[in-house]
């Protein structure tokens, strides 16, 4: 998985043409910087966000953010609870976001199972977790492109090469225009053809 290219970041658009941008426009966008640039830990490169922007004297000054709670529950699932919590120095307020709330309030969103998935996925363990998160995106979001080449992504590091291919065979099938699939599936081949057909 190529962390630079999945994380957050920032895209430059092609020049603006008479009548505005369409779908046809979308691979001549190029990204300039990603969140992985400047983030090691993967779980909170793939839960932040784009924050505000503002040009000034010929600089654009950006920033990033993360919706309230999503970091809490990427790290409870990627991490884990902890498990000897240390105890406060001094009295604290109960706190209004409760990690045992996390899991409900994200419940039935595509786009953090399909992130946490590909975490999982980068991280090459917890694979079959991965995968259900996957399912559980795709049963949301059927049609979106992203999360069948992440279920296919998770089916590839299983060492389930074949399954793998024939969901990045039909993507590059439906969507010519996107070199991305197509490669994907070459990788695979790859994988399929060299010697060691061993886990990724």
């Amino acid at each position: 998985v190529d962390l630079y290219t999945r994380a957050p970041g920032l895209w430059m658009s092609p020049v603006v043409p008479v009548g505005g941008l369409t779908t046809a426009h979308r691979l001549q966008w190029q990204k300039l910087w990603s969140v992985a640039n400047y983030e090691p830990d993967q779980v909170v490169a793939m839960t932040l966000g784009g924050g505000a922007l503002a040009s000034f004297d010929g600089y654009l000054y950006f920033g990033t953010m993360q919706v309230p709670d999503t970091g809490a529950l990427a790290f409870q699932i990627i991490y884990g609870m902890p498990t000897a919590p240390v105890k406060p120095t001094k009295p604290t307020k109960p706190s209004t976001n409760d990690t045992s709330d996390v899991w409900n309030t994200y419940t039935n969103n595509a786009i953090a199972y399909t992130n946490l998935a590909l975490i999982y996925a980068t991280e090459n363990r917890n694979l079959e977790k991965a995968l259900s998160l996957a399912e559980q995106a795709l049963a949301l979001e059927p049609e979106d492109p992203a999360i069948w080449d992440t279920k296919a992504e998770v089916l590839f590091k299983m060492g389930r090469i074949d399954e793998a291919m024939a969901i990045e065979a039909k993507l590059a099938k439906h969507f010519p225009a996107d070199p991305f699939f197509k490669q994907q599936l070459q990788t695979f081949q790859k994988k399929k053809s060299s010697p060691d057909t061993a886990r990724v």
